[in-house]
């Protein structure tokens, strides 16, 4: 499988299907073992706090899950199966977290 691939795409693969979701799973379980999620938006900043940064937190973990899928499942063997699982594990988390997003800044308001 690696031998097919050219350069760009190894690289594509180490830095997008690898190293950006398990940096980007990192710094969202670190914010979710002190209990606390922060979002920047245009003019304001929205912070979460305990169930609620639990709940939009998922919205990272779908977009990291999202990236791995995408850039790191798409090279490998029986890819179709796994691919379609991820992808739909991806967009049910990231719907799940983005809708908890806006309800939980649009409720505490």
């Amino acid at each position: 499988m690696l031998n097919k691939m050219t350069k760009y795409e190894k690289v594509e693969m180490l830095c997008l299907g690898i190293l950006a979701p398990l940096i980007l799973s990192a710094i969202t379980a670190y914010h979710l073992i002190y209990n606390n999620i922060a979002y920047f938006g245009r003019n304001t900043m929205a912070k979460f706090y305990g169930f609620e940064a639990y709940c939009v937190s998922l919205f990272w973990f779908g977009i990291a899950t999202a990236l791995f899928s995408f850039f790191f499942l798409k090279y490998k063997k029986h890819k179709h199966t796994r691919l379609f699982f991820s992808v739909s594990v991806s967009l049910i988390l990231t719907i799940i977290g983005l809708f908890s997003a806006i309800t939980f800044t649009f409720w505490n308001v």
